[in-house]
């Protein structure tokens, strides 16, 4: 029987549909494709499995809350975001401008363990039972022997310590003591210990004044004197329990 005007052409639309449905039937499903381009499930459950062990072998402890400035703010202007005089941990250490300062750290701390009556090895075994922690308080890896990261524990703690102490107690103050013959000096001091990247642990001054017992509980009010009194002014908020201010 002949066909009817059109179905001819209905009927080779329908072979050019069916040819293309075979086509894709002969395609591997979507899944299949899947599975050979991608690592197999159980790949993926070890993968998963090894990071959440890395993350359970991480110290609880470790916090980081003292950073570097973002770059950002460092492009506008650098030169308010580094200490001027002092430096304090790791981050601005061995600056040529803040050399001279390294030469006060030592002769406060002298002054401070011969009228505490401690020997340094006190100061040095607490700041090995922190010294992890301490690390951990930084957001970045601190390239420092342990030898190095304990002394500066130690000279950077103790001159903070002394210094308020001085500042509370302006009898123990060296009549040639440069700090304290400078109001100014000693304005810019106060403003680089409240700088983000300019930071010792809190929790290091409390332990370095377990063991000396200088001012007692009196300590939080002697820090708020200090920098009230030298107009420091507080730059950064929300540095927690790793920052000094």
């Amino acid at each position: 029987m002949a066909a009817k005007p059109g179905e001819e052409e209905l009927q080779e639309d329908v072979k050019i549909l069916n040819a293309e449905l075979n086509e894709v039937s002969s395609m591997s499903s979507p899944s299949d494709s899947f599975k050979r381009g991608e690592q197999e499930p159980q790949e993926a459950v070890k993968i998963l499995e090894a990071k959440l062990h890395e993350v359970s072998s991480m110290s609880s402890s470790s916090n980081p809350f003292i950073f570097r400035a973002p770059r950002r703010l460092r492009q506008v202007n650098s030169k308010v975001l580094e200490p001027q005089i002092i430096s304090i941990g790791p981050y601005h250490r061995n600056k040529d401008h803040l050399k001279a300062m390294e030469i006060h750290k030592v002769r406060y701390l002298r002054n401070f363990l011969q009228r505490t009556a401690k020997r340094s090895e006190k100061y040095v075994d607490a700041s090995i039972s922190m010294e992890k922690n301490v690390r951990d308080c930084h957001a970045e890896t601190v390239e420092m022997s342990s030898t190095e990261f304990l002394v500066m524990m130690v000279l950077d703690g103790l001159f903070i310590l002394e210094l308020i102490h001085q500042f509370t107690m302006a009898r123990l103050v060296e009549e040639n003591d440069d700090i304290f013959k400078q109001d100014l000096s000693l304005t810019i001091l106060a403003q680089d210990l409240l700088l983000v990247e300019n930071q010792l642990p809190f929790f290091v001054l409390s332990k370095f004044l377990e063991i000396t017992q200088i001012l007692g509980s009196r300590y939080g009010e002697a820090i708020v004197y200090f920098f009230s009194k030298t107009g420091a002014k507080f730059q950064y908020k929300g540095t927690k329990s790793c920052s000094f201010s």
